[in-house]
């Protein structure tokens, strides 16, 4: 049988800095609802499935956030980062930069605030859901 800490001590902390879970809660289920838990863990994207009803238990609900544009956004980040390396290399050996170059990086960054302002409007409709 394995040893249960008391509810006073302090918990257990394992070699990662992790709290090891020592309470185990255990619940039945009739097999159409293990059907809709895997169905909604598997649309989740959370392969435990302790993980998944510890955060469906703790939180009430499971969002799984696909927006389109946020994965755009990460390429534009990502492209404005090497453009902006790729200027200031070029200004730290030539001693000039270019104007071409200043205006491409406004169009990558006007292109990073729109797509900024479609999430931001996506969300707040997702929001109202819940109000």
């Amino acid at each position: 049988m394995s040893k249960r800490r008391k509810r006073n001590q302090a918990p257990v902390v394992n070699a990662t800095g992790e709290v090891n879970r020592t309470y185990n809660v255990q619940f039945r289920v009739t097999e159409e609802e293990l059907q809709r838990i895997e169905e909604r863990q598997k649309e989740m994207g959370i392969h435990n499935r302790s993980a998944f009803l510890r955060r469906m238990v703790l939180n009430g609900w499971c969002i799984n956030l696909h927006i389109v544009e946020m994965m755009q956004m990460g390429r534009v980040l990502h492209s404005l980062k090497n453009n902006l390396n790729q200027y200031a290399k070029k200004a730290n050996a030539t001693g000039n930069i270019y104007r071409e170059d200043i205006n491409c990086l406004q169009e990558k960054y006007s292109e990073l605030i729109n797509l900024y302002v479609s999430v931001l409007e996506q969300l707040s409709k997702l929001s109202d859901c819940f109000d």
